[in-house]
């Protein structure tokens, strides 16, 4: 599927500070099967003690960002309605199952392990889902320069890019979301 992990092992731990604490990373690139169907067992075989905070939003309105990230980069071609509403490989719609996602992960780890958190409740009860993740990794408090940061929407950003006309169309999709809007 691609991604980084054949640079190995060493180089992945490379990204981590040595120093002791808490290590974690954000990425949606685990929860994508069946596109990558060896990613559960990799975790498992490099990190088996580890914890999940699982963050969903509403399945729709996840599909629709991940097209138009998809558009945005240069990575689909296709109108909305093909790509999405009638899928060749299902990419688009498979992401957003969660269950279906979470159910790979509980084939190797305990459901203990697992924190799920909803975008809304995050975006409107940030102190409260932050203590509940807090409590969940069991540690008593973030950085400072955690509790900091701001709620940032890069696709409504680059969505004005393009309409602005900072960013030129590419493709076909780029030129048919720019007159759309």
């Amino acid at each position: 599927f691609g991604g980084t992990w054949d640079r190995g092992l060493d180089w992945y731990r490379g990204l981590f500070d040595a120093g002791t604490g808490l290590k974690g990373e954000a990425s949606t690139g685990y929860t994508k099967y069946p596109r990558d169907p060896g990613v559960v067992n990799r975790i498992y075989q490099t990190l088996p003690h580890v914890r999940f905070i699982y963050l969903v939003r509403n399945p729709i309105h996840r599909a629709l960002s991940h097209y138009l990230h998809s558009v945005l980069d240069g990575h689909e071609d296709r109108s909305i309605y093909t790509a999405v509403l009638q899928p060749t490989n299902g990419y688009y719609v498979t992401t957003g199952l969660y269950h279906m996602q979470l159910e790979q992960y509980l084939q190797k780890f305990p459901p203990e392990r697992f924190c799920v958190v909803t975008a809304e409740s995050l975006w409107n009860n940030r102190n409260v889902v932050a203590e509940r993740i807090l409590r969940f990794l069991k540690v008593d408090s973030l950085p400072v320069y955690a509790n900091s940061v701001g709620r940032e929407n890069a696709t409504q950003d680059r969505l004005r890019f393009l309409v602005e006309g900072e960013m030129r169309p590419r493709n076909k999709a780029q030129e048919m979301l720019q007159r759309a809007l």
